[in-house]
C-alpha cells in the first residue's frame, strides 16, 4: 500500500455513505488530493485491511472498522464471537460491512463524524 502524504484517502462503501458528501469538503481543505476509495468497485486485500489496522490509532481493533449499523451485521455477524483475523478474511470479502477510514501517509482514522478527517492534517498542532 503507497503512503503518500499529499493524498488523502477515503475508503467507504458506497450505500454507507451518507456522511461522503460531509466529509469531501473536511478532506479538501486538509489536502489537494483527495481519492474515494469505493471498496466494492475496489476490493481491498486480508494484507491491505492488516496494514490499514497498523496505521489507525493505538488499540484500534478490526472490529471497530465493522459497519455494525447495517442490516448485514445485523443479520448475519452480530451475534459472532470471531478473532481479528477472521473479521479480516470477512472485511476482505464483505465490503457492505466497511465503516469509513481516511488515510493520509502512514496515519489513518476511523471516520464516524465528518470533522474526525482532522485528525490528519498535517498543521495541526
Amino acid at each position: 500500500m503507497e503512503k503518500d502524504e499529499k493524498t488523502l484517502k477515503i475508503y467507504h462503501y458506497p450505500d454507507e455513505s451518507q456522511v461522503i458528501p460531509k466529509i469531501l469538503p473536511y478532506a479538501h481543505i486538509i489536502s489537494n488530493h483527495v481519492q474515494e476509495i469505493d471498496v466494492r468497485k475496489q476490493p481491498v486485500t486480508e494484507t491491505q485491511i492488516a496494514e490499514l489496522m497498523s496505521m489507525l490509532p493505538s488499540g484500534t481493533s478490526v472490529r471497530d472498522i465493522i459497519n455494525d449499523k447495517s442490516d448485514l451485521y445485523k443479520e448475519k455477524y452480530a451475534e459472532s464471537d470471531l478473532s481479528d483475523d477472521e473479521w479480516i478474511k470477512v472485511l476482505a470479502h464483505t465490503p457492505e460491512l466497511w465503516s469509513i477510514i481516511a488515510v493520509r501517509g502512514n496515519r489513518a482514522v476511523l471516520v464516524r463524524y465528518e470533522n474526525d478527517i482532522e485528525q490528519l492534517n498535517e498543521n495541526r498542532p
